[in-house]
């Protein structure tokens, strides 16, 4: 199992080339988070299976940033949804492996960590093209 968690991440990073560490209170008179806020979030609970230090510190001195204005609880259920994204990704790719992989296959087992579904949910993830410079 952690091998497939580990072939997510490397298939991941190949894409490429948590909350914020601590949730700030809501300021009275916060504004929703907008779409950049959000995809924030969710890239943050991707990056984190990653552990690679450079990505996580930018998306999170972005939210760090916004938490000023908006409110928190939206960026942070979008981290959460990324977390159990990855560890869905993660049983469909134990039961492809389990179906289709010969013993210490790894190819195969890539192709299965790399399922269409997951790659569509991680590679603007990888850029961060999305946010602003």
């Amino acid at each position: 199992m952690k091998f497939l968690y580990v072939a997510v991440a490397a298939c991941m990073l190949a894409l490429a080339g948590g909350p914020a560490a601590h949730a700030q209170q809501q300021l009275p008179g916060a504004i929703a988070p907008n779409s950049t806020d959000l995809q924030a979030g969710y890239c943050l609970g991707l990056l984190k299976m990653l552990d690679d230090p450079g990505p996580i510190m930018r998306v999170r001195t972005y939210i760090a940033d916004r938490l000023a204005v908006v409110d928190g609880e939206p960026i942070m259920a979008a981290s959460r949804k990324a977390e159990k994204d990855i560890e869905a990704s993660v049983v469909n790719a134990e039961a492809c492996v389990k179906s289709n992989c010969r013993p210490n296959d790894r190819s195969c087992v890539m192709q299965c960590a790399l399922q269409p579904d997951t790659k569509a949910h991680i590679s603007s993830c990888m850029a961060l093209d999305f946010l602003p410079r």
